[in-house]
């Protein structure tokens, strides 16, 4: 089962890149964190693969909130989280998740 605030990410899309300037990224900025922080992890895989697909695919923060989203799928074991890494949206962010889990 996927969660409503998960559903709603789904929803607003790819966080921005960091230099994206535009009429509304304000709010969808702060309805992103706002469904991120009512998250209660860990997260199921079905959820894991919605988030994957929300990195900027630039490989910028989205303003920060890329780290939430990294965190957040971080909370599945390792073995679920070694079969989401390849569905993340971003080679940056992908490569972030490989190089954690080297180090893990």
């Amino acid at each position: 089962m996927i969660r409503s605030e998960i559903r709603d990410l789904e929803r607003l899309g790819p966080l921005p890149a960091d230099d994206d300037d535009y009429p509304g990224i304000d709010q969808k900025l702060l309805d992103f964190e706002l469904r991120l922080a009512a998250i209660d992890p860990p997260i199921t895989m079905e959820e894991a693969r919605i988030l994957a697909s929300l990195f900027p695919e630039d490989g910028s923060t989205g303003y920060g909130l890329a780290w939430s989203l990294l965190h957040l799928i971080e909370t599945l074991n390792i073995n679920d989280l070694k079969m989401i890494v390849p569905e993340v949206n971003s080679e940056v962010w992908r490569e972030m998740f490989e190089q954690r889990l080297k180090n893990a």
